[in-house]
């Protein structure tokens, strides 16, 4: 089912600011049979405030990268004084996935342990890819990755993209009842029925990510599915997935 929903798709990227202000408890537009995530997210902040909280998390070791200004790098890596700050202090990560297969009511999961290689891999690719066609993006955050994500916004915002898309921007900052760090994400597309004729379509996927107070990823999850034109109305059909990840120190 995944496949189907990400087939379709395409990457819109960018970040904007909006007024502080709360969240909604649940996450995402699609549930799975009557389940629906739990946002992270309970304030709403400003971009600016998001890389202070990241600078304040390092103090003097804070995650940078080379200066970038290619709106297009959606994915910028974090430079070799962040990966040898996390290396030295951790052995590995479990990653535990959570999702639901047809005709289970319940989640199944899967445990991954990257160590060694794997680990600093990880972390030097800035994503984790538990199997295909799903990545989890921003494993480690840094202010530089909010300032890319701002350029991607702007470049949204000022594109005929926006006009269509049914959300002002795509990447918004947040913080959780604990001051942790949480970025969203949104990606939209659609399939009108004015291009071929037959039923029109749309795709999207909303994604939450909570960072800790080393600016590690500790948490992933992504609402997605389809909106479809029946005669009785239109029908959604969603999909819902989480990811824990569950630093080692090292002894």
């Amino acid at each position: 089912m995944i496949s189907v929903f990400l087939c379709c798709a395409f990457l819109l990227s960018g970040c904007g600011g909006s007024k502080d202000s709360t969240v909604s408890a649940r996450f995402g537009e699609f549930g799975y049979n009557g389940r629906y995530l739990t946002a992270f997210a309970t304030q709403n902040i400003q971009p600016d405030k998001a890389k202070q909280i990241l600078s304040d998390n390092m103090g003097s070791n804070v995650m940078s990268v080379s200066a970038l200004s290619v709106a297009s790098e959606v994915n910028p890596a974090p430079d070799q004084t962040l990966v040898d700050f996390v290396l030295a202090r951790y052995a590995g990560c479990h990653i535990i996935t959570k999702f639901y297969v047809e005709g289970s009511e319940e989640q199944v999961s899967k445990t991954d342990y990257l160590i060694g290689t794997d680990l600093k891999n990880m972390i030097v690719e800035n994503k984790f890819t538990p199997f295909s066609q799903l990545v989890a993006k921003y494993v480690v955050c840094f202010p530089n990755l909010i300032d890319t994500m701002e350029e991607l916004n702007n470049e949204f915002q000022n594109s005929s993209e926006s006009l269509i898309a049914p959300f002002a921007s795509i990447f918004t900052y947040h913080t959780n009842a604990k001051g942790e760090l949480v970025i969203q994400s949104r990606d939209f597309a659609e399939i009108p029925s004015s291009i071929g004729g037959g039923i029109g379509s749309s795709y999207r996927q909303d994604t939450e990510i909570l960072y800790d107070n080393q600016n590690k990823i500790q948490k992933w999850q992504t609402s997605l599915g389809l909106y479809s034109a029946t005669p009785q109305g239109t029908m959604k059909q969603g999909y819902i997935l989480e990811i824990e990840f569950i630093w080692e120190m090292k002894v």
